[in-house]
């Protein structure tokens, strides 16, 4: 029994010298220049698995400290309101607003107050109750659509960042 596992362990080991020593000859008739490099077109890698800039985006509002003082708003919900594609719900004077964008809810809009995130991590209904008024601020910058890949998750309706006057 011994003899026979021997015999067919030498036929293996005679059989993979062999091949090995095949396959590392080379012929002598072979030609020896390398091949020439074939050229490989770039390929873009990215995380949305589009080719466009992730910074640039489809459709963005300025609203800057002139266009502020022409719509006369009194609160930012009433100066965002004046904006097409933006709905704004008052839960009464003094209340918390409701905040919808181009048919996002209010849990799917980033709040930023001079690219600073605002939003409530426990409840999305507080988004616009911030002590600034629409004379408080310098500009602001709304960027409609998804915004996720650069402003995180729930960032799936759009962003606003509201820039504050340096005095």
């Amino acid at each position: 029994m011994r003899r026979h596992t021997l015999v067919e362990y030498l036929v293996c080991l005679l059989l993979t010298v062999t091949a090995t020593a095949l396959a590392t000859t080379t012929s002598v008739g072979a030609d020896s220049t390398p091949l020439p490099a074939a050229l490989v077109p770039p390929v873009l890698v990215s995380a949305t698995r589009l080719s466009d800039d992730g910074a640039q985006t489809r459709h963005i509002v300025v609203l800057d400290r002139d266009e502020i003082d022409r719509r006369g708003a009194s609160s930012l919900a009433e100066l965002l309101g004046t904006v097409p594609g933006f709905d704004a719900q008052t839960r009464g004077p003094f209340a918390q607003v409701d905040l919808g964008m181009d048919g996002a809810t209010y849990s799917q809009l980033v709040i930023l107050v001079d690219g600073m995130r605002v939003n409530d991590p426990q409840t999305d209904h507080h988004t616009l109750n911030l002590p600034l008024t629409p004379a408080d601020l310098e500009r602001v910058e709304i960027l409609h659509g998804a915004a996720s890949s650069v402003h995180g998750a729930d960032a799936v309706g759009g962003v606003i960042n509201l820039v504050p006057r340096t005095l």
